[in-house]
């Protein structure tokens, strides 16, 4: 899911940066997301925590915030299946931004190969550190291990390889 939502998420990004040509707006990027995701989580969540299917406690603002990842008090409660769509959520926090700075580098080479490569070097990066921050937790916080999982931090190998696969898709051919 991860990959799938690197590849759809950054593909415009990168159209954009291969073809030299500015980027989307960070404010409507992220106005746009908020639309989408927000009310449609925001009305489940509360249309269940009504029901009594669960409770939120006073650690309820979590759950509307999209932070219940980061405890492991609240990690699986709410509706459960809401720990991607906050691993999410935090991806399209990061993008716009990561896609702006991996674009200033890109857009001062001078060929589409060389744009190619930069954008290919940033979602490298991106990969290591998905990997690295694994290696991390498990040797200086394995207790938080199970937990960080959920993190977009120890996904970004994931994302990163779908926005690796976007790049190629909006790659020119035969330059």
């Amino acid at each position: 899911f991860f990959v799938l939502s690197g590849f759809l998420i950054y593909r415009p990004f990168a159209a954009a940066q291969v073809g030299g040509r500015p980027t989307r707006r960070v404010g409507s990027f992220w106005w746009r997301r908020v639309l989408r995701i927000v009310p449609a989580y925001w009305i489940t969540l509360t249309f269940f925590w009504a029901l009594g299917a669960f409770t939120l406690g006073s650690d309820w603002w979590r759950y509307y915030l999209f932070l219940q990842i980061y405890s492991r008090f609240t990690v699986l409660g709410g509706v459960i299946q809401a720990w991607s769509l906050c691993t999410e959520m935090t991806f399209y926090l990061l993008i716009p931004l990561w896609a702006w700075a991996v674009g200033s580098l890109a857009r001062r080479a001078r060929s589409d190969r060389a744009r190619v490569a930069w954008l290919l070097a940033g979602c490298g990066v991106l990969w290591v550190a998905g990997l690295v921050s694994r290696v991390a937790i498990e040797a200086w916080a394995p207790s938080y291990r199970q937990l960080s999982f959920n993190w977009l931090v120890t996904n970004l190998d994931l994302f990163a390889t779908g926005m690796a696969l976007a790049v190629v898709s909006e790659s020119p051919v035969g330059d």
